[in-house]
């Protein structure tokens, strides 16, 4: 079963990066061990920040915030997008334990609107992100 080692770290990362007025941003949380979630980073950048930050070697989890250009109105909008990152590096019964754990990262890292998976950072771009989140 996952662990949080601090959920209060992860609360306040994503209440100051995700707040109201804010058009961009994320949050990772990653593995202190086996079972044991950390918050690895934070920032106010978009998707080419983020992913400057996973690893290939290891099983990831971010919330991250794109513009939602796609309603057409006026107003500006943000799309909030849970995402599950297990890298190519990972072993397939690594990533079958970390699935498992997905529930657990989701409870904590809330709310969003979207969840999708990455497996390559070719395609971790914030385009592939916007269009696999489409309600």
């Amino acid at each position: 079963m996952a662990k949080f080692e601090n959920p209060g770290a992860i609360k306040a990362a994503i209440d100051s990066v995700l707040s109201n007025g804010s058009y961009s941003g994320w949050v990772l949380v990653g593995y202190k061990d086996d079972n044991t979630l950390v918050l690895q980073g934070k920032g106010n950048g978009g998707v080419p920040e983020l992913v400057q930050h996973i690893k290939d070697d290891e099983a990831q989890y971010c919330i991250v915030r794109i513009d939602d250009s796609t309603k057409g109105g006026l107003q500006k909008t943000t799309r909030d997008v849970f995402i599950s990152w297990f890298g190519p590096g990972l072993s397939i019964i690594k990533r079958g334990k970390k699935t498992s754990h997905l529930g657990t990262v989701q409870n904590v890292l809330k709310p969003f609107h979207a969840d999708i998976s990455a497996i390559n950072k070719a395609n971790f771009t914030e385009e592939n992100v916007r269009d696999k989140s489409m309600p």
